[in-house]
């Protein structure tokens, strides 16, 4: 049996996306990965078979289309793990990411921004299904009556394209809108249509793509917001999953489907740079604290004084935007505050606490506690060792 330092692995795709050099990077990153020699195995496929005729892999991830994963894995009679979900009728070890959570996710993002008319675009795939039921639970949960969601299904098929029932739906959503399109081509092809419909992004459409691809995401007018998914942890989630069969202890009847949550992140451009609010003054006192909150507390009088805005108004405007007053939306962009310093960073509390902004670490704690039921560094343990 060889040892870990004499692998030779291959990394066998059909893509030619950005997100590969993060799967890259984590796969090698990873303790289990430290004397592997990988290398990637790009198009034609006929090119792979010359090659593995001369020098098999003894391991082999894939990330390619589903039609391919299944026939891959029978050529190549070796150890494989599949970056995809397609491959559960197969029982093929496989990583993936949470597209529930991801839905979840755009949900958040797009009710942060106030906006009462939300939608979803979805291409008509398995991954897209779970965003959208992930989408929709959060709206459900967040128990708006005022929320109105709508959902259309686009077919990329040249030969069955529904474009203009895309259209002809884009003209008829309630002004303003947030989209949450379920990948960053089918938000690139949004953008694009809403300029033609001389519809205004972000001030009529508020728009959300899936995958931070920046060929996508950096293509539209404006840039698109977008959210990153794990990549870089779904590679190391692979090595640990390949070294495990390496050491014979891989078998059916163990766990070998690892959906990875943890580091799904929003990456804010200016396609959902807005806030829904009729009057400009609530809408620059959201912006000003949601800068203002994550470094220092903010007072609801520090706004009313700020921008020359009644107590009355003040929360009325807020609960109507966001179904809450003024304090607890600093308190919640706090937490996000210090749950991100817990997650990024190995600070100790006490830090955490000046950089957040808190008189002590006691204050810290006390906040922390009441919002989440725990403390700072359990919290920090499970996501730790979740990931």
């Amino acid at each position: 049996m060889k040892k870990n330092r004499d692998r030779h692995l291959a990394f066998y795709t059909d893509f030619h996306t950005w997100n590969l050099r993060a799967l890259f990077e984590g796969i090698k990153t990873s303790p289990f990965a430290r004397n592997w020699t990988i290398t990637a195995r790009h198009r034609p496929h006929m090119i792979w078979e010359e090659i593995d005729r001369e020098a098999p892999p003894d391991g082999a991830f894939l990330f390619m289309q589903r039609k391919y994963n299944e026939r891959e894995r029978r050529r190549l009679k070796c150890p494989v793990v599949c970056f995809s979900r397609y491959s559960s009728r197969q029982q093929m070890p496989c990583v993936w990411p949470d597209d529930h959570a991801v839905g979840r996710a755009g949900a958040e993002h797009l009710l942060s921004l106030g906006l009462q008319n939300l939608a979803f675009v979805n291409d008509s795939t398995y991954y897209a299904d779970c965003r959208e039921a992930g989408f929709k639970a959060v709206i459900q949960r967040s128990n708006r009556q005022d929320i109105a969601v709508d959902s259309i299904r686009y077919i990329f098929d040249a030969e069955s394209s529904n474009i203009r029932d895309v259209i002809k739906w884009l003209q008829g959503l309630p002004l303003p809108c947030g989209v949450f399109a379920a990948t960053d081509p089918l938000a690139l092809l949004i953008n694009s249509l809403c300029r033609k419909l001389h519809l205004l992004v972000p001030e009529d459409i508020a728009l959300l793509g899936v995958n931070n691809a920046p060929e996508y995401c950096e293509m539209g007018i404006p840039q698109i917001s977008s959210i990153r998914l794990p990549y870089f942890e779904m590679g190391r989630r692979a090595a640990a999953l390949m070294n495990r069969q390496f050491l014979s202890s891989y078998t059916k009847s163990r766990i070998n489907r690892i959906i990875v949550g943890n580091d799904i992140k929003i990456v804010a451009r200016h396609s959902t740079d807005t806030v829904a609010a009729g009057d400009c003054r609530i809408a620059e006192a959201l912006a000003w604290l949601r800068k203002t909150a994550p470094c220092r507390p903010v007072y609801s009088n520090q706004l009313q004084r700020r921008f020359k805005i009644s107590r009355y108004i003040l929360e009325n405007a807020f609960i109507d935007l966001l179904g809450h007053k003024p304090p607890e939306e600093v308190a919640r962009v706090r937490e996000s505050r210090i749950k991100h310093l817990l997650e990024t960073t190995d600070w100790k509390i006490e830090r955490i606490a000046i950089e957040a902004g808190f008189k002590s670490i006691n204050e810290l704690l006390r906040f922390f506690s009441r919002r989440t039921g725990t403390s700072p560094g359990k919290w920090r343990k499970q996501r730790t060792r979740r990931q």
